[in-house]
């Protein structure tokens, strides 16, 4: 996500979010995880014409989605029936 701020002649100048907003984590995954994110990452560059995500930006959005469906089953609260 790319922060915004709003410049004193009212024109929006794109800054680089603060390594201070941020947690770093490393992992180890699996050769094909690698190749299903870079194919991924691919895809987004060229689908968006002047974006130059990088790899980082393609593991925070699974992990977003990720995290999301994880949370959902982990803390569903029980149907009653």
């Amino acid at each position: 996500m790319l922060s915004i701020l709003v410049g004193r002649i009212g024109t929006f100048m794109p800054r680089e979010p603060d390594s201070a907003e941020f947690v770093l984590i490393t992992a180890r995954i699996p050769p094909d995880m690698d190749r299903r994110l870079e194919r991924c990452l691919t895809r987004l560059n060229e689908s968006q014409p002047g974006m130059q995500a990088k790899l980082s930006t393609i593991i925070r959005m699974a992990l977003a989605r990720g995290l999301v469906d994880l949370e959902q089953e982990l803390f569903a609260k029980p149907k009653k029936g």
